[in-house]
């Protein structure tokens, strides 16, 4: 916009001069976030402060009214001590307690988004947290590095995922750990040139893992099907190995095995002493007699 400005009764003079209008956003969107239930876990021997997972909340606002804080509200407990964490402005949730032998369990509470660095409008979601360890997970062991995995891996869970909620709609497959295949007796070998990608899945109906055994079932009973939508993310000639129980899981059954063959051993060799003696106690008994 340009002024003028012109003197009417005298020869005509004038002068102009820029007028600079700066339109302002009012803050008139609150924050949305991607989703209104965020499913999540936390393993029983997690560390304090470890991250579980992670709130977005956009807004259709510019400048400072788009800048969300995020705050939680946690139903309170017996001892007054949260569970969980969230970093003000990054929406992680991070754990704040320990959560030994408390497998099945789980945790339920809101998250705040609050646009203009907290000070504006709101907005809540809810969030489940279940407690889990390692039997109620599975490996899944690929012919590729785990920094393949790593670089690809919200494409390959968003496949894992879609499988199982062919058989539990809406649950959550979480990602406990990723790295290199682990081999051996007592899998104490590593090989980089393969990964495990140790996983589990959340049902949304009980808030609980999914159990071992049917996780097994609905991965294992369409290896071929994931393999070929795993392809195009782990490079030509990448591919899912197996599905197996974690170490863990292997080493107590392997241990318990081998309890079994020792019980096993020690009852024969009790029964083969009691045959033999039988006989012994008779003929002391008969030469007494006598």
């Amino acid at each position: 916009m340009v002024v003028v400005m012109a003197q009417l009764r005298v020869p005509s003079k004038s002068n102009t001069a820029k007028v600079f209008i700066e339109v302002r956003d009012e803050n008139d969107h609150p924050p949305v976030f991607t989703r209104k239930l965020y499913i999540g876990g936390v393993a029983e021997d997690a560390k304090t402060f470890s991250s579980v997972l992670k709130i977005v909340a956009t807004d259709a606002d510019t400048g400072n009214y788009s800048a969300n804080a995020y705050r939680l509200i946690i139903p309170p407990t017996a001892d007054g001590q949260d569970s969980f964490v969230i970093e003000q402005y990054t929406g992680i949730i991070k754990t704040a307690i320990m959560y030994r032998n408390m497998r099945r369990s789980y945790f339920k509470f809101a998250v705040i988004a609050t646009d203009n660095y907290g000070e504006g409008l709101s907005s809540s979601a809810d969030v489940v947290v279940s407690v889990v360890n390692q039997l109620d997970m599975q490996v899944v062991v690929s012919n590729v590095p785990p920094t393949v995995v790593e670089e690809n891996k919200e494409q390959l869970i968003a496949i894992l995922e879609r499988y199982i909620q062919d058989q539990i709609p809406g649950a959550k497959v979480v990602v406990e750990s990723i790295g290199p295949r682990r081999f051996g007796d007592g899998f104490d070998q590593e090989d980089y040139t393969k990964s495990d990608l140790m996983v589990y899945a959340i049902d949304p109906l009980t808030n609980r893992a999914i159990s071992r055994q049917e996780l097994f079932k609905f991965l294992d009973g369409k290896l071929l099907d994931i393999n070929k939508e795993f392809q195009p993310f782990l490079g030509q000639g990448g591919r899912i190995l197996e599905i197996r129980t974690p170490d863990i899981v292997a080493s107590v059954k392997k241990a318990a095995q081998a309890v079994g063959y020792t019980e096993g051993a020690l009852l024969a060799l009790a029964i083969i002493i009691i045959l033999c003696c039988i006989p012994a106690i008779l003929i002391i008994m008969v030469t007494y007699k006598q």
